[in-house]
């Protein structure tokens, strides 16, 4: 009966990485595979030129939120584990 738990908190891992996956894809975050190779050689006079923006986006409090599921899945297992499933 506890095992429901774990299978919930795999496919929601397996969902997100894939939902991850997919956002980098539509992104173009694999696209110039041919800089990223020189980007250790890259002076770092020109990289700390690059002023962070001020303030939280909206994608920091997103994050941080799918993190808090994840969380509270990973608490929801664990508890089931521990009770094994007697409510």
């Amino acid at each position: 009966m506890y095992y429901v738990g774990w299978v919930l908190l795999i496919l929601l891992g397996v969902g997100l990485g894939i939902w991850a996956f997919l956002w980098a894809l539509r992104s173009g975050q694999f696209a110039e595979q041919d800089r990223a190779r020189f980007l250790p050689l890259r002076d770092e006079s020109v990289a700390s030129q690059v002023e962070p923006a001020p303030g939280r986006s909206p994608a920091t409090y997103f994050l941080g939120f799918v993190g808090g599921l994840v969380l509270l899945a990973m608490a929801a297992a664990l508890w089931l584990t521990v009770t094994s499933g007697r409510w």
